[in-house]
């Protein structure tokens, strides 16, 4: 019997120490990469954010799965963190009362709780009780320990506790603590405490209070039991409130027996109900994060990043700081859909909008569009002012004054006004299209002291236009159209450059010997272009028919801009040309010969050489030596049509249809068309004609036909 003892404790120590020293070597030799300090970064570190120029507002996140804004632990010996990235110690307090009071005295799982929730679970032969820690709990999390079958779910707690010692031997308390607090689920993708705080709150961390710091401490193991946002029945929204106010109020009652707060500070916190409020923690797609996201992707910031190891900047937790203004872009995008709602109520009659009304938990901004709801109409302005009023999420907003006679405006067009101002009836004819209940457009301009809005009346475009705003060579404001996602009409769309093009002619006469005080004629004049006659007009009134360049970019004047494009080589000699030309890759090369180089400047440049494109070069030449001879008074009016003398090639055929085109009536243009060298050298030979045969019947030659 002593002998089968004596083995029996030998089999079992030696059992014990087999197992000991397996769970020694699972937990201390052989971990695994997955506990990697390195792995572990990647894997919570899943995002980086993209700030505007100032350094503070977030333009939006880059992140592949889970979104969060990782906060670190608190330093006491820093005073450069800012509060915002920080965890607050009350919090860090708060989860440790709720979710595990003995997690600075265990080595990462609490025996206690494990045999009390195994009791039970055993007791319903399925898991309905945990007895996790705080290390447990963020094992499950960092490596995901999660099944759907019975098995599988006794299996992962196994490899839960034992991550769990594995975290204890390898990181701090500190540490766990703040892989936890950046991992807890909230909402959807959101996870961590500062996607909490904009979640139920719609604050930053260091805005919490008491109150709500204790109360998300004591959500994180369920969080969709104790949040009553999108709940409409009012009974239910008002249990689920109920139900949340208990759970913080356990927090801070065991806050306060382990004297973390004192009894007057719990009896202030517990004094009311949780009191939510709705903030999206998402960033909505936008056209600014799409174009920075392709700036990165490319050269040479692409290289630049790998250099500094970071292949995917979703996992890279950097900070990305852009030349945009968030002033200028939220007044950007603002002043671009009022615009074009107002263009749209110019072509197209008045519809509703097709989305959905604000939720009514979600407070408005200032400059943003909304659809709402129109609770009332207000037609009659016989006995008070007509208004509209209507519900935009949590508020109520009135459109009346100017803002809704330009409605009124809109919705009949000037004529329906009889051009007499809006009467009474012009109010009710107008406003009868709007019913209490339909969704409605509107703009927030302004928040009355009484907390209702102005809005205006709006309408979504089926035009659509962009914005784009330079400062010093950098780009403080893009807005890709009315809806700031899809197609970018900024950075996308092709347009005419318009009078931005003037910037390069100006800088470009610069560098060819024009002085900034040039004079340059600013009138209307033809020029060929092309086989064409191209007759640009102003976009105003010239102040003067001349106009000196500096004057010319300042006031954005077309006709002298086009005039100085038209003659940037007018003041290069020979040399300079020659220069000009080697420099544009437009003269021979080297063992290239005659007709290799002609068939070059033809088939790359366009550029002919023959007597018909010769002509009107030589003509402007032989215009210039004239004037000059004739020493004309350049600001003469004699001088000022010598200079719009034009050679007028192919003028006849343009003139044909000019004159289709205008019915034959004499414009401005025609007669710009009509002042040409080849018409006049026609008429002149015509004139030679008739003097001769004049000459001939005085000279007694024609006498036989008078």
């Amino acid at each position: 019997m002593k002998q089968f003892f004596f083995f029996f404790v030998l089999i079992s120590t030696l059992f014990f120490l087999g197992c000991s020293a397996f769970l020694v070597n699972l937990i201390f030799v052989t971990p695994g990469d997955h506990l990697d300090e390195q792995r572990i970064k990647q894997s919570v570190l899943t995002e980086s954010t993209l700030y505007y120029r100032d350094g503070k507002t977030k333009l939006g996140a880059l992140y592949s799965e889970a979104h969060r804004e990782y906060l670190l632990m608190p330093d006491p010996l820093s005073i450069s963190m800012h509060p915002v990235s920080t965890i607050p110690p009350l919090f860090l307090k708060a989860i440790v009362a709720s979710e595990d009071q003995n997690f600075f005295n265990h080595i990462g799982i609490s025996p206690s709780s494990i045999l009390r929730a195994a009791i039970a679970n055993l007791k319903a032969r399925k898991v309905v009780q945990g007895g996790s820690t705080l290390s447990q709990q963020t094992a499950e999390i960092l490596f995901n320990h999660k099944a759907t079958d019975e098995w599988g779910k006794w299996k992962e707690k196994v490899l839960e506790t034992l991550d769990a010692f594995r975290l204890e031997t390898r990181y701090s308390k500190d540490q766990i603590l703040e892989f936890y607090t950046n991992l807890f689920h909230v909402h959807g993708t959101g996870q961590g405490l500062a996607i909490a705080a904009r979640y139920y709150f719609d604050k930053s961390v260091s805005e919490l209070n008491l109150s709500e710091i204790a109360f998300i401490a004591g959500s994180v193991k369920g969080p969709a039991n104790y949040t009553p946002f999108g709940v409409d029945d009012p009974q239910l929204s008002g249990q689920i409130i109920e139900k949340a106010t208990g759970r913080r109020n356990y927090v801070l009652n065991n806050m306060r027996l382990k004297g973390v707060i004192t009894a007057r500070e719990y009896e202030l916190a517990t004094a009311h109900p949780v009191v939510f409020r709705q903030g999206d923690f998402r960033f909505e797609e936008s056209h600014q994060m799409d174009a920075a996201l392709k700036v990165l992707q490319s050269e040479p910031w692409k290289s630049m990043l790998l250099e500094k190891g970071i292949s995917d900047l979703r996992r890279a937790e950097v900070n990305i700081y852009t030349t945009l203004d968030a002033d200028l872009s939220r007044i950007g995008e603002f002043a671009l859909k009022r615009h074009l709602s107002k263009l749209e109520f110019l072509i197209a009659p008045y519809t509703h909008p097709a989305g959905s009304p604000l939720s009514e938990k979600i407070k408005p901004e200032i400059n943003k569009f909304y659809v709402g709801t129109i609770l009332k109409v207000e037609a009659d302005a016989s006995s008070s002012p007509p208004k509209v009023t209507i519900r935009i999420g949590a508020d109520q907003g009135v459109v009346q004054n100017m803002n809704l006679d330009s409605f009124v405006q809109h919705v009949l067009n000037p004529s329906g006004t009889d051009g007499e101002g809006i009467a009474p009836s012009h109010y009710q004819k107008a406003l009868s299209i709007l019913k209490p209940g339909d969704p409605i457009l509107v703009s927030t301009l302004q928040k009355k002291p009484d907390g209702e809005w102005d809005v205006a009346i709006e309408q979504e475009p089926r035009l659509n236009g962009g914005v784009f705003i330079l400062q010093e060579g950098e780009v403080r404001a893009m807005v890709g159209g009315f809806h700031n996602y899809g197609f970018n009409r900024a950075l996308q769309a092709k347009r005419q450059p318009g009078s931005t093009f003037k910037l390069p002619v100006y800088l470009t006469a610069l560098q060819l010997g024009w002085n900034p005080l040039d004079v340059l004629p600013n009138e209307r004049r033809i020029y060929p272009y092309q086989g064409q006659y191209y007759f640009p007009r102003p976009d105003h009134t010239p102040p003067a028919s001349i106009s000196s360049i500096v004057w010319a970019g300042v006031k954005s004047e077309n006709l002298a801009s086009v005039y100085l494009l038209a003659h940037l080589l007018d003041h290069l000699d020979l040399e300079q040309f020659t220069q000009l030309i080697r420099f544009s890759d437009l003269g021979r090369k080297r063992e290239e010969s005659l007709q290799d180089y002609r068939y070059r400047l033809r088939d790359d440049h366009g550029i002919f050489e023959n007597e018909a494109h010769m002509l009107p070069g030589i003509f402007a030449v032989v215009q210039k030596r004239l004037k000059n001879e004739f020493l004309m008074d350049e600001f003469s009016e004699e001088a000022q049509i010598w200079d719009r003398l034009h050679y007028g090639q192919g003028w006849e055929k343009a003139h044909k249809a000019w004159k289709r085109n205008k019915r034959n009536h004499r414009t401005l243009k025609g007669e710009h068309l009509e002042h040409n060298f080849l018409r006049f050298e026609k008429i002149a030979k015509m004139a030679l004609e008739k003097l001769s045969l004049l000459n001939s019947y005085w000279d007694g030659e024609g006498t036989g036909t008078a």
